[in-house]
């Protein structure tokens, strides 16, 4: 395909080049168009363009629109004639006018997911926690993504575990018995003595005297074929595999130590009591069902629009737990987590915060008298749906470039679920620098003004509003 797509007007058209020193980061990008704009392509001979996973059918023959919506990140454009390609794919990178420019996108792609990893290994991903519930092991193995966040937040904690066992790995005295004639003995205690009297065969009868020909003697060895050494083995296997290439130095060197010292035995995780006998294995044994288990179908989907850089998705991801943050830090209370997660879509409809004051849940049924809605997420007083948030990632930009916050129709959606929900309160979470809060009545909750959480969370605020929240921040 040509460098340039056929735009029909390429002089209205809105697009940059990805610059040389991010062409690898934005792989493969070679152009980058910009979301909630139209864009005109003339390609001849086309029936219809695929773009994305969406099939677009012309507009005119050979004359197709284009308009990318919540689409963020990396999509693709290609012409079809039937079933047969005509061109090979344009691979186009989709920017927010918020950050119109690949560097300002890519770096706040880069600190969103930075942010999601360390929010959700706080809230969810320690399942030592008492309060984490209904998480489940995954039978896929882990992912890259899912790999570093494990180490990013245990990675200490195993390496401290390794030095000690590969200096005190699991030694087993075995004690065997050996029969050697007597003249060779050296030992003769109690015990060999009271075996070897014990062992009939072994006495034979000379001038009339009984005498053993062979006497017992113990033998007593160290072995190493222990349960703990051969999943401390395997399990650094494993680990040194699935290490991000370039990174965790330490871990991999500890890693590739334990595995060489217990070469010859296979992958195969064995998990036994034997394996608590001892600290040592006893934290690794922990660390390999963290690593292994609790919440790795989540972070498989947060890989895969990693990968394709679904600004909006993880977004909404990210919104959840930082709001999970933002309520048990107003109520000074520390969250339940319930959640229902799978490798294909990450977080799904009815996961949940539970909080001593409510509960916040992800995706949950609204009960709207009127047309069916689903804000991204309900706050519920005892059962009760007195709240809803919704994850917008869109902004317009204040007057002289000023302050950016959300859209105008964003606040009307935020309107239009207080009333369809009967909640007191209707907040629109985006990625904007500031907040504000339309209150129902005048007085001091009134009117315009700054948004709290804890004002909407105690019933003191009521009305609709919006919440600048960005990672990093």
């Amino acid at each position: 395909m040509s460098p340039l797509p056929p735009f029909l007007a390429p002089e209205k058209a809105r697009f940059v080049s990805i610059p040389d020193e991010l062409q690898a980061a934005l792989f493969p990008a070679k152009l980058a168009l910009f979301e909630w704009s139209d864009y005109w392509f003339e390609w001849r001979g086309a029936t219809h363009l695929q773009v994305g996973e969406e099939r677009v059918e012309p507009f005119a023959p050979n004359l197709f629109q284009v308009r990318w919506e919540n689409a963020l990140g990396a999509s693709s454009i290609q012409p079809f004639r039937g079933e047969t390609s005509l061109d090979e794919p344009l691979f186009v990178e989709i920017l927010s006018p918020k950050f119109p420019t690949p560097q300002a996108h890519l770096a706040f792609f880069s600190s969103l997911l930075d942010d999601l990893w360390r929010r959700g290994a706080a809230l969810i991903y320690d399942a030592n926690r008492p309060t984490t519930r209904g998480l489940k092991a995954s039978d896929l193995p882990p992912s890259p993504v899912w790999t570093r966040l494990f180490l990013q937040q245990h990675g200490a904690r195993l390496a401290a575990a390794l030095r000690f066992f590969l200096a005190q790995p699991n030694r087993d005295l075995h004690r065997e018995t050996e029969w050697m004639p007597a003249f060779q003995a050296r030992q003769f205690d109690a015990a060999a003595l009271l075996q070897t009297a014990r062992e009939a065969s072994v006495w034979q009868r000379h001038n009339s005297h009984l005498v053993p020909d062979v006497v017992a003697q113990p033998r007593i060895f160290d072995a190493i074929d222990t349960p703990e050494n051969r999943f401390v083995a395997a399990f650094s296997r494993r680990l040194l595999r699935a290490l991000p290439q370039g990174e965790f130095a330490e871990i991999g060197g500890l890693c590739a130590a334990a595995s060489a010292r217990f070469s010859r035995w296979s992958d195969e995780i064995r998990v036994s009591s034997a394996l608590s006998r001892r600290r040592a294995t006893r934290e690794l044994l922990d660390l390999w069902r963290l690593w292994r288990g609790a919440g790795a179908p989540l972070f498989g989907a947060f890989e895969r629009a990693a990968n394709v850089r679904d600004i909006a998705q993880l977004y909404e991801f990210w919104a959840f737990f930082a709001l999970c943050e933002a309520i048990g830090a107003a109520l000074r209370q520390t969250p339940r987590f319930e959640t229902v997660s799978d490798e294909t879509r990450g977080l799904r409809p009815h996961s949940r915060a539970k909080f001593a004051a409510g509960t916040l849940v992800f995706n949950g049924p609204a009960p709207s008298y009127s047309t069916p809605l689903r804000p991204d997420f309900l706050w519920l007083e005892k059962g009760v749906v007195t709240l809803a948030f919704d994850a917008k990632f869109r902004l317009e930009t204040g007057e002289n470039g000023g302050q950016s916050g959300a859209r105008g129709a964003d606040l009307h959606k935020m309107h239009a679920y207080r009333d369809a929900l009967g909640v007191r309160g209707a907040v629109a979470i985006t990625p904007g620098e500031k907040s504000l809060f339309f209150g129902e009545s005048g007085g001091k909750s009134g009117g315009k003004s700054e948004f709290w959480i804890e004002a909407l969370l105690d019933g003191s605020a009521r009305g609709v509003g919006f919440w600048g929240l960005r990672p990093g921040e």
